[in-house]
């Protein structure tokens, strides 16, 4: 989201294809909740970011444009955009947020703040004012974001997929050494912390967790928002729920 106030936040909504394939409709509902923030009218802006070219997304948010236009005439227009893929080599997830961080700074001059959702990581209505707060209020706090939530988590929960011991146990401790952990989505970062240590890190997997320890070692402090701000689905097969945890630990060796 981009905004033209002293507050300017930017959010950026991921959308990958080729790794996700979030239907047209899920994805609608994560842009939609963003889209109608209790949050200052033009002090933010949406930013769709399709690594897959969908033709059928686009359509949906210029039509969601229309209707917001309609009904909230000072909303800022929601953005659609897709980079060109060149080489085989895309840094996927991370190199989607480096475009579209790249791609607004320039065609909308960039923001105080820079807020990131998954394609099916619905907010509330108060997510952003939630999370910026903590910002506002703590000039060395360079990310401030709520634990991930899960609406379609199977009763017994024999694969742990709730991240409640993460959530509600970890990253309180963490938050009270001002070291939380980035965990890829739903959270507000300020945009000067983020280019302290030299953009957003560019590596297959993990970029969020070395994200966080790039900021940490900078001097920055990070904060846990321990509200229920947020919330997603897990994997909707055990293959995809093998192929996600893989890439975790991929992730987490990658940064050791």
């Amino acid at each position: 989201m981009s905004v033209k106030n002293d507050v300017k936040t930017e959010t950026s909504l991921i959308k990958q294809n080729s790794t996700c394939g979030e239907r047209t409709d899920v994805v609608m509902k994560t842009v939609e909740a963003a889209a109608s923030q209790i949050y200052p009218e033009r002090s933010y802006q949406v930013f769709v970011l399709d690594d897959g070219q969908d033709d059928s997304l686009r359509q949906a948010i210029e039509q969601l444009d229309e209707t917001l236009h309609l009904t909230i005439p000072g909303n800022l227009p929601v953005v659609y955009l897709s980079r060109k893929k060149t080489t085989s080599s895309t840094h996927y997830k991370s190199g989607n947020i480096r475009f579209g961080l790249d791609k607004t700074l320039k065609s909308h001059g960039g923001s105080r703040y820079i807020a990131i959702l998954d394609a099916d990581m619905v907010p509330e209505p108060t997510w952003l004012e939630r999370t910026v707060l903590p910002l506002e209020n703590d000039r060395q706090l360079s990310m401030a974001g709520p634990p991930q939530q899960f609406h379609n988590v199977p009763a017994g929960d024999l694969l742990a997929q709730d991240t409640g011991v993460f959530a509600q146990i970890l990253e309180p401790l963490r938050d009270r050494f001002g070291c939380s952990q980035c965990c890829g989505s739903g959270f507000v970062m300020r945009r000067e912390a983020l280019d302290s240590i030299g953009g957003w890190p560019l590596c297959n997997v993990g970029e969020d967790i070395i994200c966080s320890f790039a900021l940490m070692d900078a001097g920055w402090r990070t904060a846990h928002v321990n509200e229920r701000l947020q919330s997603g689905v897990v994997a909707r097969s055990f293959h995809s729920y093998v192929a996600q945890r893989m890439r975790w630990v991929s992730s987490f060796v990658g940064s050791a």
